[in-house]
């Protein structure tokens, strides 16, 4: 799990949002940047690409990169992974794009010069369903009164996939996993 601390923008946010918020049982790592507009896009692909760039030299190359939402930042990192690195890159994507930015105009494009794409909004998935880019829609989630890990553990010997759309904050549930 690669991961930022997501804050307004300064002023009204930290100017070096530095707080380790992901949750240390997990294999993780925390991203930094500065919080300037226009360039925190930039420090954060960097900073991004860097991390990526060392982790691929220690373990390899992963089979697949997963991004929640796609953001200037991750679309750019999506582009180097699925065209230079050759890694696939699939953005999961909740509601699209904010509207009445650049980035809104390019969003939909992006989407289909990637690997596939998962999409959490069904009325977002039905735009894209005729699109020739693989595309798949989740709905759902795990009540945790009726959770049982046994079963999910001992019922099969296939591999289990969890699959948390959460915040990485302290606040956002990913203790939960």
């Amino acid at each position: 799990i690669l991961g930022h601390l997501w804050e307004p923008l300064w002023p009204k946010g930290q100017l070096f949002p530095r707080e380790n918020c992901i949750n240390e049982q997990l294999y993780s790592h925390y991203i930094d940047y500065l919080n300037i507009p226009l360039l925190r896009n930039v420090w954060l692909f960097v900073n991004y690409r860097q991390k990526l760039l060392q982790l691929i030299s220690a373990h390899g190359k992963p089979a697949i990169c997963l991004s929640y939402n796609l953001y200037p930042f991750s679309a750019l990192l999506g582009h180097y992974m699925q065209h230079i690195l050759r890694i696939p890159f699939v953005p999961i994507v909740a509601d699209g794009p904010p509207k009445g930015i650049f980035f809104s105009r390019v969003h939909d494009h992006l989407l289909n010069s990637y690997a596939g794409c998962t999409f959490l909004s069904w009325g977002y998935y039905c735009q894209f369903i005729n699109n020739s880019n693989p595309s798949l829609h989740l709905d759902g989630g795990v009540n945790l009164l009726s959770y049982d890990s046994v079963q999910m553990v001992n019922g099969s010997d296939k591999l289990k996939v969890i699959f948390y759309a959460g915040s990485l904050g302290k606040h956002g549930g990913i203790d939960n996993l």
